[in-house]
């Protein structure tokens, strides 16, 4: 066992080395190096209003209107048949998210129908 001497004059040491970590890794050749400059910078959450919901909402109907098989992967599916129900509450005024939500639902069912029928 070390004192604390003995300690401090070994962390010298591996100070003095300019080790990357206590455990002393050097990076490999073809190992990615750790860029903070260049990393991601995340501008927090997206803050939706009605009309970002209106536009997503429209995407995807699009998307599904114009699509003669499913579009959609099992889990985007998954994803758009749990949210569009949220989604069109944010649209109550008038209806628009109720009829949104219909049109929608439509299109997956018609969708799954031609689906059925090609297997």
């Amino acid at each position: 066992m070390l004192d604390a001497a003995q300690r401090r004059a070994s962390f010298r040491s591996m100070r003095a080395k300019n080790m990357d970590d206590l455990f002393g890794h050097v990076p490999q050749a073809g190992e990615l190096p750790v860029d903070e400059t260049n990393a991601p910078v995340s501008s927090g959450p997206i803050k939706h209003t009605p009309e970002t919901v209106r536009a997503l909402m429209l995407e995807i109907l699009e998307t599904a209107r114009n699509a003669k098989t499913m579009p959609f992967t099992p889990r985007e599916l998954q994803s758009h048949t749990g949210m569009y129900p949220y989604m069109a509450e944010w649209l109550e005024e008038g209806g628009e998210g109720e009829r949104l939500l219909a049109e929608f639902r439509t299109e997956i069912a018609r969708l799954k129908a031609q689906e059925d029928m090609a297997a």
